[in-house]
C-alpha cells in the first residue's frame, strides 16, 4: 500500500490448485503452507514474488481427510513446525495414528512426532517457551464437552491435557 489507501497495490499468486491450504507460516526467507496431507515450502519466496518458486514438499505424511482437515501451523521456541491433525468425524475412535494429533515436524522434512493425542480439531496454538503450551480446540476426543482452552505441560505424555476452561 504504497499510496496510503488500505488497498493492495499489487496481488501476487504464489500457488493454485492446492488442496484447503490453511495454515502459513514464515521461517528463514521461506514460506510454509499447509494443505490437507502435505506441507509444502516456497523458498525465497518474498524475492520472487513476479516467478514464484515452485513448491517443494516438507512432508506429505499427514491424512488426507477432508474433515477436520484444516492445519493451523506454526513455529515453536525450539524450531520444528507444528501441524494439527484433526479427527476425520466428531466422535469416533481415530481410525489412523495421526489422526487427532497434534504433532511437530524438523522444517528440512522427515516423519511427525507426536506430541498430544485425543485433540478433535485444533484450530490454534501458542507457547510459554520452556513451560506450557495452550490450544484452542473444538473439544477433545471423550474427554471434554464443547470448545476448549487446553494446557499441555512441556514434557508430559501425548496422552496428558489439562483443560483449562471450557465453553
Amino acid at each position: 500500500d504504497r499510496d496510503g489507501d488500505h488497498r493492495a497495490d499489487e496481488v501476487h499468486v504464489i500457488a493454485s490448485g492446492l488442496s484447503m491450504p490453511s495454515g502459513v507460516a514464515f521461517r528463514d526467507g521461506a514460506l510454509y503452507v499447509a494443505a490437507v496431507g502435505r506441507v509444502l515450502r516456497f523458498r525465497d519466496v518474498a524475492s520472487r514474488l513476479t516467478r514464484p518458486p515452485a513448491p517443494e514438499v516438507v512432508t506429505s505424511a499427514f491424512p488426507t481427510d477432508g474433515h477436520h482437515g484444516w492445519k493451523f501451523i506454526a513455529f515453536g521456541p525450539d524450531g520444528a513446525l507444528y501441524v494439527p491433525v484433526g479427527a476425520p468425524c466428531n466422535v469416533c475412535d481415530p481410525p489412523g495414528p495421526l489422526h487427532a494429533t497434534l504433532p511437530r515436524i524438523d522444517p528440512a522434512g522427515g516423519q511427525p512426532e507426536i506430541l498430544a493425542r485425543g485433540v478433535r480439531n485444533s484450530v490454534g496454538f501458542d507457547w510459554r517457551p520452556g513451560t506450557v503450551w495452550w490450544l484452542l480446540g473444538s473439544a477433545m476426543l471423550c474427554f471434554v464437552a464443547g470448545d476448549t482452552l487446553l494446557l499441555f505441560h512441556v514434557g508430559d505424555s501425548p496422552d496428558t491435557f489439562a483443560p483449562a476452561a471450557s465453553t
